[in-house]
């Protein structure tokens, strides 16, 4: 594949945050075979486009549109990608120059055009306007590319009815993630605190400063403060205001030092490993690769809320308003807690290889796109959990890469429009009502029919139990010709309880039908890869698990309706049946006495069973199954321990949901769980062990956000499906 990135013309000699995001971005592409073209010359930019050459162009910062319209006009049949790094300097040249009404951003790019300084402003941004060319030039891109989920929402704010963008954080300098870095990272006698970046307004390097001198005012010894970076062209009056404000702390007494040059990497590598902290002063910042870099290095970070990524990061800095007053209370706030090696653990999850990963399947998505047919749920949107969320997800995450989804949907499902968020619904009769869930048999068969009639390029088959015969029957008809058959596993349906020997019997041989049907078996867990390698030699396996969204603060109010307080129950949710290992859990509550909300259908035969057995028990909140969200986040949140009693089956969407929640986990004792979760958990496989978990539930992680961030992420997900589904394809 070959890329072009158009870039600004003084990337390299005016170096910024953009200029490490696209020279990491298009180092970390060419190890993976991506062939990029970094230029910033229109002419030569033009030659290579004539060339017939080129898969893709990526444009680079939405706050320059005249770059992105030097060439716009002679892009035709190459696909555009758009990363965004969007700095919306409108609000700050008001502050700097007032005159609301004017439009600083595009006099200001004319001046510099017309003094050589920058780019002669191209004829697309004198006819659209400055945010109208910015408009039309996302509206022109196949793919749209922002560094944090709040860059896109206001993106959206801004240019509504454009494709949401997909989201790439930004990754660390490669330089801090080696072993060589990390293994000699001091534990103590760090002190000093750093803020790098060019000296500009908007960076508000002068407001810090004046936060050192506060700090040294108040008797607070910080540690010596080190500015790293040159004064930016065209803020040289910014520059004298900052020197005023690093002469004055000085005068106060506070220990400022300024490095206008900048380090070489070796350097700066040695500046992270001995500073105490990072301060990124901003007024505005998109990320803040600093801030990543300072959590990278075992580094305390404070952060200004103008950073987009404040939400993302702020369990592992301090942070606080952008004033001076805001910033020595934060960085004094910072010197009394104590380092929280978890933000390292998060930094090191973000490696530009990794955002490499995320783009690559967006370039094949606008270079060829595939068509996908999902079936096996009841399709979207999710009203039911399970594979009904992995395939809202991929659907969605699918067509914002710019591939076309249809998602096989039941008659029953309460929303019947033929499409939704761009996704295509196929609705298919589903005799449920009158047959109960013999009717999946039905349901399957006809989606799979319809496959037949219809072929995409690749089927993904979720789950095995109704439609393992119809797959192999059709493949061996080769009937099922064309699509590419992905069949997803689940968990191992034939070792559920619940069902007779009969029907495991059945399952078991559905499972091996669909498997023997399939180019590929995706499996959620190791344990699951494990079982497929030594059941099914020879069968391609694709290990891709669930992804977790982060939850919203729940309100501890809504447990008041339940007679619960934050911290003193603990919480038990899932299906009533054998395999989920309800009655070690309640034997507990009943012999500890301690508070436990059980939430189940405990309308089952077995439900009803072990609701009389334990009826007694004064301490079990019994509660129906509920779908309503909010009550539901607000008990895992607030509950004092999560017992998690599955035992059969992949990795489970439950339990990533408990970790995002900061839950402390017990959970029964098997390779499943023990696969999610490793050391981040107590286990049981009794009462007493259960029991035990309580007595000592303070003794158990809940940051889990590190691991969640390396492994259950949608965005990892939708990535490596659309991998599995590009690579299907070429068989």
């Amino acid at each position: 594949m070959h890329i072009l990135f158009f870039v600004r013309p003084h990337l390299w000699k005016i170096r910024g945050g953009d200029t490490v995001q696209i020279e990491q971005t298009a180092r970390a592409l060419r190890e993976l075979g991506v062939r990029v073209e970094v230029l910033s010359d229109l002419r030569q930019a033009l030659d290579l486009l004539r060339s017939g050459q080129l898969d893709a162009v990526h444009l680079w910062n939405l706050g320059r549109p005249q770059d992105a319209w030097a060439l716009l006009p002679h892009v035709e049949q190459v696909p555009v990608v758009y990363s965004t790094l969007w700095v919306d300097y409108a609000a700050y040249d008001v502050q700097r120059w007032g005159g609301a009404w004017v439009p600083w951003e595009l006099l200001k790019a004319l001046v510099k055009g017309l003094l050589g300084r920058d780019r002669m402003l191209p004829l697309g941004i004198l006819r659209y306007g400055w945010s109208g060319a910015q408009r039309e030039a996302l509206r022109r891109s196949q793919q749209v590319v922002t560094t944090t989920e709040k860059e896109a929402e206001r993106l959206q704010v801004h240019f509504p009815g454009l494709v949401y963008p997909t989201v790439v954080p930004p990754g660390v300098w490669p330089a801090l993630l080696g072993p060589s870095f990390q293994s000699n990272l001091p534990e103590r006698g760090r002190t000093g605190w750093l803020c790098i970046g060019r000296i500009e307004g908007l960076k508000n390097q002068a407001a810090l400063a004046s936060a050192w001198a506060l700090l040294a005012k108040r008797g607070i010894q910080a540690g010596p403060l080190t500015f790293i970076g040159e004064v930016a062209p065209h803020h040289r009056r910014y520059g004298q205001l900052f020197a005023e404000k690093v002469r004055e702390a000085r005068a106060a007494g506070a220990e400022i030092h300024w490095i206008p040059g900048g380090l070489d990497a070796q350097d700066l590598a040695l500046r992270y490993r001995q500073a105490q902290g990072v301060v990124v002063p901003s007024l505005f910042e998109t990320y803040g690769l600093t801030a990543l870099e300072g959590l990278a290095s075992g580094c305390q970070v404070v952060l200004t809320t103008g950073a987009e990524s404040s939400t993302t990061l702020k369990p592992y800095v301090t942070w606080g308003h952008p004033s001076p007053d805001g910033l020595a209370g934060a960085v004094e706030k910072s010197l009394r807690v104590p380092h929280n090696p978890a933000g390292q653990g998060f930094a090191l999850t973000h490696s530009w290889s990794r955002a490499a990963g995320t783009l690559l399947p967006l370039y094949e998505a606008v270079v060829q796109p595939l068509h996908v047919c999902i079936q096996g749920s009841r399709g979207i949107p999710n009203r039911y959990g399970g594979f009904e969320e992995l395939a809202e997800h991929l659907a969605l995450g699918l067509t914002q890469h710019g591939h076309r989804v249809s998602v096989y949907t039941s008659s029953t499902h309460p929303d019947l429009a033929p499409v939704w968020n761009g996704v295509q619904r196929k609705l298919q009769w589903d005799p449920e009502k009158k047959l109960g869930s013999a009717s999946q048999l039905i349901y399957d068969g006809l989606s799979l029919l319809d496959a037949v009639r219809h072929p995409p390029d690749v089927l993904l088959a979720l789950g095995t139990t109704s439609s393992g015969a119809w797959l192999r029957l059709l493949r061996g008809l080769r009937l099922l010709r064309k699509p590419a058959l992905l069949v997803h596993l689940d968990g191992l349906e034939w070792k559920r309880g619940k069902y007779s020997p009969a029907v495991r019997g059945f399952l078991r041989w559905q499972e091996r039908w669909a498997v023997q049907a399939a180019d590929a078996v995706v499996c959620d867990h190791p344990a699951l890869t494990e079982y497929v390698r030594k059941h099914y030699p020879g069968r391609a396996r694709i290990e891709l698990s669930y992804g977790v969204n982060l939850p919203t603060p729940a309100d501890a109010s809504l447990l008041e309706t339940f007679g619960l307080t934050p911290g003193s129950y603990a919480l038990a949710l899932s299906r009533a049946v054998p395999e989920n290992n309800w009655e070690p859990v309640l034997e507990a509550a009943e012999q500890g006495a301690f508070p436990l909300v059980a939430l189940a259908d405990w309308s089952t035969p077995y439900g009803q069973k072990i609701r009389a057995r334990f009826a007694h028990v004064p301490g079990i909140v019994w509660m129906d199954a509920r779908f309503d969200s909010e009550v539901l986040e607000a008990l895992r949140q607030h509950c004092r321990l999560y017992f998690h009693g599955h035992s059969v089956g992949g990795t489970n969407p439950g339990l990533l949901q408990a970790m995002a929640s900061g839950c402390a986990i017990a959970a029964h004792r098997n390779p499943f769980n023990h696969g999610v979760l490793h050391e981040n958990a107590a286990y049981f496989s009794n009462a007493n062990e259960a029991l035990s978990t309580w007595e000592h539930a303070e003794q158990i992680p809940r940051n889990h956000l590190p691991l969640l961030e390396r492994d259950y992420t949608w965005e990892g997900v939708i990535s490596g499906y659309a991998a599995a589904f590009s690579r299907l394809r070429a068989r």
